[in-house]
């Protein structure tokens, strides 16, 4: 699935999605994460001062973190775009 597929996705239905879908998109917009075994995943961006920390949950992520996803890469996407 495309990137802007996921992310139109995303903006439909801000519910059940996993942590893979957004490791998925930011993988494909090269968008820097790590984990470092901790319940946590940071994203981060050249650019961009705040980093984004996203709990890995066993289940669904929770919206609010979907949302602040999709304003990160929404600035990602800017910044690559000139």
């Amino acid at each position: 699935m495309s990137v802007e597929k996921i992310l139109s996705k995303m903006r439909q239905n801000k519910r059940d999605w996993s942590i893979q879908s957004l490791l998925t998109v930011a993988r494909k917009l090269n968008i820097p994460f790590s984990n470092h075994r901790s319940c946590h995943y940071i994203f981060k961006y050249e650019g961009i001062i705040e980093n984004l920390s996203i709990p890995e949950n066993k289940k669904d992520i929770h919206p609010d973190y979907i949302t602040k996803f999709l304003r990160f890469v929404a600035r990602v996407q800017e910044l690559q775009s000139g």
